[in-house]
């Protein structure tokens, strides 16, 4: 069975300008997201650690390891940082859009 929720079942939770943003689940039961990583080199295999703690009603910690190869690990870490650069773009205008909303009102 599986229990992985589709990206558009999530929104990203503005803390305000300086504090940084969320993953939160928008429902039904609603929980924040806090993911953390590392990745290590043993030998040329890479290992990527994948911790995510989930906090809400109830709270749980989910932990995934990763054996990649110098290549894989390469390319992932490219698409990682090219979604983040779109995704922080994203973010900021759409606080951007929120705060000029605030000062018409």
């Amino acid at each position: 069975m599986n229990t992985h929720k589709p990206v558009d079942e999530y929104y990203l939770h503005d803390h305000g300008d300086g504090n940084g943003w969320q993953v939160a689940s928008k429902g039904p039961g609603r929980f924040g997201v806090i993911t953390s990583g590392r990745a290590r080199n043993h030998d040329g295999v890479i290992e990527l650690y994948v911790e995510q703690y989930i906090h809400g009603a109830l709270s749980s910690t989910d932990t995934t390891y990763h054996m990649l190869s110098p290549e894989e690990a390469s390319e992932l870490g490219k698409e990682l940082l090219q979604a983040a650069e779109e995704g922080e773009a994203s973010a900021v205008s759409t606080r951007q859009d929120k705060y000029q909303t605030k000062l018409q009102i």
